[in-house]
């Protein structure tokens, strides 16, 4: 989540100093930021179905108005936020694998990578290959992939997949696409792909096309049947009665009085 913070501050210079800091001692998590002394500033940790993030100072907003040279305040909270709601690219642990010429680059991201990486390939083919650190908190991987299909990777808890050549997962099939063209036709339809352009929807009436360049129509049958009709009264005839004497034996009480 503080990942290439510093860099988001113009020119990589020093963040302003804040004044006050609660004594910590954390007790799970992780500690992403500290003080000069080596203090915890701020924790992050997974707490049951949800997560939960701590930071042991009020100063944040001395950086908003740039008191000592300010600071990425905006930049922090916004992250802070989004990692509480589980946004993929903040998440502690990243696994990504590329294909290139017939080998998969598989890169993990963490405060402790994984030692090894866990493969399925074309066939259901499994392998569990090592990892090797190339950073501070990243380790990686090159696999061979000998054959053309669909690689599932895990890791540290995270999956990812990769293609690898023109698996026949990915090419079309000539006569389904026929089969699907015709039926299309025959319901006033058409075919198209979403590579070409996500289309507009329209509301249509019965009898109209249902397609055109770059759109789909809805067609808008406003077809109903009533099958019955059922009432009852909200209250027994017997109990309206009943309350209505009470209601006329009150008020001449009343007047009465």
């Amino acid at each position: 989540m503080t990942e290439g913070l510093q860099d988001v501050w113009p020119g990589g210079r020093d963040w302003g100093r804040w004044e006050t800091l609660a004594e910590a001692e954390p007790r799970r998590g992780d500690t992403l930021l500290t003080d000069e002394a080596g203090r915890p500033l701020l924790v992050l940790a997974p707490f049951g179905k949800g997560r939960v993030a701590t930071l042991l100072s009020g100063d944040v907003w001395r950086w908003a108005r740039g008191v000592d040279g300010g600071g990425p305040r905006d930049e922090l909270l916004r992250r802070l936020a989004h990692w509480l709601m589980r946004e993929p690219d903040l998440e502690d642990m990243r696994l990504s694998a590329e294909a290139a010429g017939g080998w998969l680059d598989v890169k993990a991201t963490s405060l402790r990578p994984p030692a090894s990486v866990e493969v399925f390939g074309p066939n259901d083919r499994r392998q569990v290959a090592p990892l090797v650190r190339s950073g501070e908190y990243q380790a990686s991987a090159r696999l061979t992939a000998a054959n053309d299909g669909l690689y599932m990777l895990r890791a540290g808890g995270r999956a990812t997949v990769a293609t690898v050549g023109n698996p026949a997962e990915m090419s079309a099939d000539p006569a389904a696409l026929a089969q699907l063209r015709t039926f299309a036709q025959k319901t006033g339809g058409q075919l198209g792909w979403l590579e070409d352009g996500t289309p507009q929807l329209r509301r249509v009436p019965v009898g109209a096309r249902t397609a055109g360049a770059g759109w789909i129509g809805m067609v808008e049958n406003r077809s109903g049947a009533l099958i019955r009709v059922d009432s009852a009264p909200v209250l027994p005839p017997l109990l309206v009665w009943g309350l209505v004497a009470l209601a006329a034996g009150v008020a001449w009480w009343t007047e009465r009085r």
